[in-house]
Formats: structure tokens, sequence, C-alpha cells
């Protein structure tokens, strides 16, 4: 059974960015932050399609990113990873086959690895619901209850993959198709197809829940709260332990196994991505948000800063945001489609 009339047209999106910030801000409809935790110049790059109730993208990035996300209202989320193990989600440890299957209106808290790929549909949640009864004759509400990451075969795996990939591709080579209701119907009803048999083919895998990274996310996201609401007091270590009533040693292993960073790098990163916020989207002197986020010594900030970001500040105060945000080449958007298939 097809899914109902679509309410929208079609759409396409590929953008390429240098600023994780900006990547963040260009998925339609979510409400994302990313906050990059690796060093050097940062390349993210998406490939959307919309088809009514379904949503379908690609995105690749080259930096390591703490990134926290909610979907659009009532969708819920089925994807995998292209990139591997490394990555974390909702502080449980990515298999190499781990299908993520996360209800509507669930925060969502990712870390992506380096060089992490990643490829997701986002779903009308009665939309797949319905269409689970018809191809699979059952509830499937329960599985998307049960567990953030369910374990998948290579073949199954494959098969979810191609399908996602193939939907991207011709959206990308025949973008005509988007207009015709006929053709945006059927397209959403075979992603719908893939999603609902990667489920009803997924197992429960036990070794993904046994990490008690999700009990040290807390802690973080803690952390950074009580960062962002001291703007220019700058926080020591001392004040996180005091704070969140932990012993240094805690907190350190905390930061260490969700990040892979220590307490006064955190610190000092989600400063230095305040500071560039207030260069990209504000247009402010460098020196003028350096100040703000209680740097005062502006030759170890700007040093700090680029070697986080791979550029020295007074360039980035340079770079409008538009600047960092482009079309993304034909080409490349063509050869990321084809990799989903044909990899």
């Amino acid at each position: 059974m097809l899914p109902p009339p679509s309410t929208a047209p079609g759409q396409y999106l590929s953008v390429e960015t240098s600023d994780a910030q900006l990547q963040a801000a260009c998925l339609p409809g979510w409400t994302q932050d990313y906050m990059q935790l690796s060093c050097g110049q940062f390349v993210g790059r998406l490939i959307e399609v919309k088809l009514g109730p379904v949503q379908v993208y690609r995105e690749t990035l080259n930096q390591a990113t703490d990134e926290r996300c909610q979907g659009p209202d009532g969708r819920c989320t089925v994807g995998m990873t292209l990139s591997g193990p490394g990555g974390f989600l909702q502080g449980r440890p990515m298999g190499e086959h781990s299908l993520w299957v996360l209800p509507a209106n669930e925060f969502i808290r990712y870390r992506a690895p380096q060089d992490s790929d990643i490829v997701v549909a986002s779903l009308d949640t009665e939309v797949l619901l319905r269409h689970a009864r018809i191809v699979l004759d059952r509830d499937i509400t329960p599985l998307l209850d049960d567990a953030p990451l369910r374990g998948l075969t290579s073949l199954t795996g494959t098969r979810f993959r191609r399908m996602l990939g193939n939907a991207i591709r011709a959206s990308a080579t025949s973008p005509e198709l988007l207009r015709h209701d006929a053709s945006l119907r059927q397209l959403a009803s075979d992603v719908l197809d893939a999603c609902v048999l990667a489920l009803g083919e997924s197992q429960l895998d036990t070794r993904l829940l046994r990490d008690q990274q999700h009990v040290h996310r807390a802690i973080v996201d803690r952390a950074r709260e009580f960062i962002l609401d001291r703007r220019g007091a700058a926080p020591t270590v001392t004040d996180l332990c005091e704070q969140l009533r932990m012993s240094r040693r805690g907190l350190h292993h905390a930061f260490v196994h969700v990040l892979d960073i220590s307490p006064v790098a955190f610190i000092r990163q989600v400063r230095l991505h305040e500071v560039r916020r207030m260069l990209v989207e504000d247009g402010v002197p460098a020196s003028t948000a350096a100040h703000a986020w209680g740097f005062w010594h502006l030759g170890i900030f700007s040093q700090y800063y680029k070697a986080l970001f791979g550029e020295l500040p007074s360039v980035t105060a340079r770079t409008p945001g538009h600047a960092r945000l482009r079309p993304l080449d034909a080409r490349m958007a063509g050869a990321l489609a084809d990799e989903l298939v044909l990899g």
C-alpha cells in the first residue's frame, strides 16, 4: 500500500559547509547543535531528499563531533552508519551493522567519529506503523521503543543502505520526479519497504546495551549547561566538580569515556565554539568575542582557536556565514549517492 498523497512537493538539497554549527542548521525540519571535537578545518556534506511523509539524507563529516539533535515532530528515525564502528548513539557504541531506531520526538545524542558517514530516514510514525502492518502483518511499535540500536546482518544492512541510496540518486539525477505525485509516492513507499524490512529482520543485540557511557553522557550535558550559563566567567574543573558533586578523577573518567577529551579541554572548546558562533553569526570583532567568553590573553586565545578550527579567528571574522555554506558540486553529490548504491 502506498503512503497517502503528499501534502507538500518533494524537495532535494545538497550542501557543503566549512563550519560545524552551520552544518547543524542545514537539515530541514531538525533542531541540531554540533560541537567539533577533533582539531582541524571542518568539512561537512549533506544530501537530503523529502518525499512527503519520508525524509532521507546522507551526511559526511571529516571531524569528530558531539551532536545534540531532535527530528521533526511526529517522525521516528531509522538509519545506520557507513563508516564502521567508532560512534556512540544515546551513549551506546555503534557496531558495523547497527540500525538506528529512535521513536518520534526523542532527543538524540550522537558522538560522531572522524570521517563519520551516516544514512538516515526520518519517517512519519503513523505512516510507518500502517505500512508495517500491511507488509509484515504485525505491530512494530515495540521495536521503536525497545532500544536505540539493533543488529542487522550484512545482507540486510546492504539492502537497506542501497534502497536509501537509490532514493537519493534518483532525486539527484532526475529532480523532475519530485514534482509528480505518483513517482513521489512510489519512491516513498519503496523507502518505507526498506525501513520496515530492516526493522523486521533486526535483532536486539545485548552487547550494545552493556556500555555505561549513557550514564556519563548526562554528566557531560550538565557540565556544558553550567559553562554556557556562566558566559565570561570561565569556570574551572574545580567549579565543575563542586557543581556536579563529583571527584576530579570521576569527572575526568566521564569526559574521556564520552568525548575522548579531558574536562579542561572541554571547557576551553565550549568557550571557543561560542566565540566562533559570535564571529560567524554576529560579525563581531575577534577580540570582542574572545573577551566576552573570558579569553583575556589574545595571543594564547588565537593559538587555541587555530589549533581547533584550522584558521585564525581573524580569518573567521572576515568570512561571513553564507560563504561557508554552498551548494554541493553536482559531481560530488552524484558520487556520494552512487557510493550508497554500489558500495
